[in-house]
């Protein structure tokens, strides 16, 4: 779709890029565990892109916000939202395959992942078992940041969060990825 098109631009990604991260060679593995979705998460074999199974109505959610989630992205170019770039339904015979592909926000080397959506109920997983952890499992540590990098952070999370909320979404949450310090990145 053009609004794809545009999402794509505005993360300056050229379009035979993308074709080529997408169809010269088979995606990666599973990447994670869906959570409670079950959704399969596979990776494009350059890593830049995540491709995600969705569900029917997210797919439609998806499809309703596209023109007010790519304006707020063109307003809000900081915005910490999930860059789509594509969305697909692949119909075999009577059963429907529908995919989103977004923007890999953690590519290299994480030593922990953390999905963080604010709250401690039911939000701890056993690391063993899963690749992802969450809030309960992240709380013996602190991110330290200067005063203005939080003032910053804050306000992007805000925004997002108002967004999000006008869009008649609510569950949404913080990807963290933790590096060791040789792997890190000051952005």
């Amino acid at each position: 779709s053009t609004q794809f098109r545009r999402l794509r631009a505005l993360a300056s990604v050229p379009e035979e890029h993308y074709v080529a991260s997408m169809c010269s060679k088979p995606f990666k593995g599973q990447s994670g565990q869906g959570g409670k979705s079950g959704a399969l998460f596979l990776k494009t074999h350059d890593e830049r892109y995540i491709v995600k199974t969705i569900a029917d109505h997210e797919f439609d959610c998806l499809r309703d916000i596209l023109p007010n989630y790519l304006m707020y992205l063109e307003e809000n170019r900081a915005s910490l939202l999930s860059r789509f770039y594509g969305a697909y339904a692949l119909t075999i015979g009577h059963s429907t395959l529908r995919v989103v592909v977004m923007g890999n926000c953690l590519m290299g080397a994480q030593s922990q992942v953390y999905d963080l959506k604010g709250t401690t109920e039911d939000r701890w997983v056993d690391p063993v078992q899963h690749s992802v952890l969450k809030d309960t499992n992240f709380s013996p540590y602190t991110i330290l940041l200067e005063a203005g990098r939080v003032d910053q952070l804050r306000r992007v999370i805000q925004d997002d969060a108002e967004f999000l909320e006008c869009c008649g979404l609510m569950d949404y949450s913080l990807l963290v990825g933790v590096a060791s310090s040789a792997d890190a990145s000051v952005d």
